[in-house]
C-alpha cells in the first residue's frame, strides 16, 4: 500500500495540480478538435490576405494593400498567430482547435499561478486562508477551465482574439506580482527585471490582441495598492511604462479614417456594425446582461450563440433597478471586503480583488460603448476569472470559519463533483458546434423570435441541399422582421435554385425596395433577366441610379463588351463617386486586361469606400498577392 504521507504530498503538489488543471481542459474539449469553421472564422482566417501569407507581416505598412483594415492594426497578434496556423494546417481545422485549447490551458494555468502568487504577497502571506493556498488556487483553474460558457471563446475559432488576450492579459498580471514579490524580498534589481520585462512586452502584446486589454494596467494598479505595501512615490513609477501601454489601442485607431471617433463613439470600426443603441440604452441594458452573465456562473444553462435580449431603455424599470442595486451592492462588498482586510487580515483582498476583475474586465463591453450585440458568451472569458477566484476563495474562507475538517473534506468533495458536471455540460454544448445546422437549430430553439437565427439556419440548411427547409426558415425570417432585406435575397436564390423564377424575381426585387442600392440583389435579378435573354430587361432595372449604370456594365461584360462595360461603370461613378461596386467590377476587368496596376488602384479604392465588403477585400489581396510574387 502507498505511504498516506507520499499520498498527501502529492495532492498538494503544484504539479500535481496543475497536471489536473490540464487533464480536465483537454478531456473537456476533447470532441472540439474537428468543429468545422463557423460564422466568421472563414472570413476573418482563410479569406484575410495576410493570413494566407505570412509574410505580409514583415511588409513594410506603407506598401500593405491593408492599411485601412481595422482588425489588422488592432488585432494584428491575433492574426499573426492564425496565419502561423494557416501556415502549417491550411484550411484543416484540428491544428486551429489544438491552438485554442493549448491556450484555454495555459489561462488555466496563469489563473493557478495568480492565486498562489498573491498569497504571498504582504498582505496576504500571513492570513489564515494561505494554508488553503493549494485548493483555492486548484479549484479556481479547474472552475475555469471546466465552465461550459467558456466554449464560445475556445470552441469559435476566430474569438482566440479573446483567449490569447486574456493569456497576455495574465501572464502581464503574473509576472509583475512575481518581479514586486522579488523586489519586496529584498532581492537585487537584476533578478527582478526579465519578470518585469515579461510584464510589460506581454502588456504590449496583449493590447494588439483585443481591446479588452486596455484595461490591464488599471488592473496591475489596483493589485499593486491592494497587496503591496509602501510609500507611493516609490511605487508609482514601477506602474507608469505599464499605464502607457494604454495609448496603443486609440493610438492604433488614430490610423484609420474616422478611428479615434469612431472607438470613442461605439467602436463602429472594431465590431464592424454600428449598434442602433444609445449610449444611455446600452448601458441600462448592460445592467441587466451583468446579472444573467452572473447567473450563467452559477447555473450554465440555455447557453446561446444569438440571445434574443430585451434592450431596456430607463433606469426606473423594475428589472433594472433591481439589477442596479444588485450590483452594486456587489461591488460595495468587494470595497468592503478591502477596506476589512486591511485592518483584521483574514484573507478577504483575494475575494475583493476578484470582485474587482470581475467588473473591470467587462467594462470595455459592458459599460457605455455601444456594440451590435448586448450579449455575447465570450466576453466572460475574462471577467469569470475574477468571479472564480472570488467564489473558490469565499467557500475555502467560510469552510475555514466552521474549523471543522469534516465540513472542509466535504466543501472540497463538492467543488470536486462541480468541477466533474461543468466538464460534462462543456462536453454537450460542444456538441452543438459540431455543423452550422446544429449550431442555428440550437439558436432557433433558443431564440424562435429572432429573425437572424432563422435566416443563418436556412443558409446552413441550402449550404446542405436541403433548400425547401431552408424557404421555411426564410418565410419566418420575414413573418418576423418584415424589413428583412437579406432573408427576401436569400428567398430568391432558394426559389431560382428550384427553378422557381419569378419567385425569385419578385423577391429580389422586394430586397432593392427595402435597401436601395442593395448590390447582391441587383446583380442577382440582373442575372435572371440576362440568363432568359432579356438584355434590356436588365438594363433598364433603375436607370435613375447609379446601380442601374453598374449592372449594365455588367450585363456588357458578361457579353464579352469589355469598352462598353467600362464605359458605364464610369458613368456611375461620375454619378456617385462614394459607391464602391463600379470600382470592384472595374478592377476585375483591368485584371483579366493584363492591367495589373490598374486593377489594384480600382480594387484598393473599392475596399476604402466600403471595407465591409468581404468579395471586394478578397479580389484586392488575390490581386496584390500578384504583384507581391512577381
Amino acid at each position: 500500500m502507498p505511504d498516506d504521507s507520499k499520498v498527501k504530498v502529492l495532492l498538494r503538489s503544484p504539479v500535481f495540480h496543475c497536471a489536473v488543471s490540464v487533464v480536465i481542459c483537454l478531456v473537456a474539449y476533447s470532441n472540439s478538435f474537428h468543429v468545422p469553421f463557423q460564422l466568421d472564422d472563414s472570413s476573418n482566417i482563410l479569406e484575410k490576405f495576410y493570413v494566407r501569407d505570412i509574410r505580409s507581416f514583415f511588409i513594410p505598412s506603407g506598401e500593405r494593400p491593408f492599411v485601412y483594415d481595422g482588425a489588422f492594426r488592432t488585432r494584428k497578434i491575433g492574426y499573426l498567430t492564425f496565419a502561423l496556423n494557416y501556415w502549417f494546417d491550411g484550411d484543416r481545422v484540428s491544428g486551429y482547435h489544438a491552438v485554442n485549447v493549448l491556450i484555454h490551458c495555459m489561462n488555466a494555468l496563469l489563473v493557478y499561478w495568480l492565486v498562489a502568487l498573491s498569497f504571498r504577497t504582504p498582505v496576504l502571506g500571513n492570513t489564515p486562508l494561505r494554508k488553503s493556498t493549494g485548493m483555492i488556487a486548484l479549484f479556481s483553474a479547474l472552475l475555469f477551465a471546466s465552465h461550459p460558457v467558456q466554449t464560445q471563446a475556445v470552441t469559435y475559432v476566430v474569438q482566440r482574439f479573446t483567449s490569447l488576450a486574456t493569456l497576455f492579459y495574465l501572464l502581464s498580471l503574473t509576472t509583475y506580482i512575481k518581479s514586486r514579490l522579488l523586489l519586496t524580498s529584498g532581492m537585487s534589481r537584476p533578478r527582478a527585471l526579465p519578470w518585469y520585462s515579461c510584464s510589460l512586452l506581454s502588456a504590449i502584446l496583449a493590447m494588439y490582441t483585443k481591446e479588452i486589454a486596455f484595461t490591464l494596467p488599471l488592473i496591475i494598479v489596483l493589485y499593486e495598492f491592494m497587496f503591496f505595501k509602501g510609500e507611493a512615490r516609490k511605487r508609482i513609477p514601477l506602474v507608469v511604462p505599464l499605464l502607457l501601454t494604454m495609448a496603443i489601442i486609440p493610438l492604433g485607431l488614430l490610423g484609420i479614417p474616422d478611428g479615434f471617433a469612431e472607438f470613442l463613439g461605439g467602436v463602429k470600426f472594431v465590431t464592424r456594425a454600428e449598434s442602433p443603441l444609445s449610449r444611455l440604452e446600452y448601458f441600462v441594458t448592460e445592467l441587466r446582461v451583468i446579472v444573467t452573465y452572473l447567473r450563467l456562473l452559477v447555473f450554465p444553462i440555455n447557453q446561446n450563440l444569438d440571445y434574443d435580449y430585451p434592450v431596456y431603455r430607463s433606469m426606473i424599470d423594475g428589472e433594472i433597478i433591481l439589477s442596479f442595486t444588485f450590483l452594486a451592492v456587489l461591488a460595495g462588498l468587494g470595497a468592503y471586503l478591502a477596506h476589512r482586510d486591511r485592518g483584521s487580515p483574514s484573507g478577504t483582498t483575494i475575494i475583493s480583488f476578484g470582485i474587482f476583475l470581475f467588473f473591470i474586465a467587462l467594462s470595455v463591453e459592458s459599460s457605455i460603448i455601444p456594440i451590435t450585440e448586448v450579449v455575447n458568451e465570450h466576453r466572460l472569458y475574462l471577467a469569470s476569472g475574477g468571479a472564480f477566484i472570488a467564489l473558490t476563495s469565499s467557500f475555502f474562507l467560510m469552510a475555514q470559519k466552521t474549523r471543522n475538517d469534516f465540513v472542509g473534506r466535504s466543501g472540497v468533495l463538492i467543488l470536486a463533483v462541480v468541477v466533474l458536471v461543468f466538464s460534462g455540460l462543456t462536453y454537450e454544448r460542444n456538441k452543438v458546434w459540431r455543423s452550422g445546422v446544429t449550431l442555428w437549430e440550437d439558436v432557433v430553439q433558443k431564440s424562435p423570435g429572432k429573425a437572424r437565427g432563422h435566416s443563418n439556419l436556412g443558409l446552413e440548411l441550402r449550404a446542405k441541399g436541403k433548400v425547401r427547409e431552408a424557404i421555411e426558415h426564410y418565410k419566418m425570417a420575414i413573418r418576423l422582421k418584415p424589413g428583412y432585406a437579406d432573408a427576401y435575397n436569400n428567398l430568391g436564390v432558394a426559389y431560382k435554385e428550384l427553378g422557381l423564377v419569378e419567385d425569385a424575381v419578385e423577391q429580389y426585387k422586394t430586397a432593392i425596395r427595402l435597401q436601395p442600392g442593395f448590390a447582391e440583389a441587383y446583380n442577382n435579378l440582373g442575372i435572371v433577366y440576362w440568363e432568359k435573354g432579356m438584355t434590356r430587361k436588365a438594363i433598364s432595372l433603375d436607370l435613375g441610379l447609379a446601380n442601374a449604370y453598374t449592372n449594365l456594365g455588367v450585363v456588357y461584360w458578361k457579353l464579352g463588351l469589355t469598352n462598353q462595360a467600362i464605359e458605364q461603370y464610369r458613368i456611375a461613378i461620375e454619378l456617385r463617386p462614394d459607391i464602391a461596386d463600379p470600382y470592384n467590377n472595374l478592377g476585375v476587368i483591368y485584371s483579366g486586361l493584363g492591367l495589373p496596376d490598374k486593377a489594384m488602384e480600382n480594387f484598393e479604392l473599392a475596399v476604402i469606400k466600403n471595407p465591409d465588403r468581404l468579395d471586394f477585400r478578397q479580389n484586392r489581396d488575390k490581386a496584390y498577392a500578384i504583384r507581391f510574387k512577381r
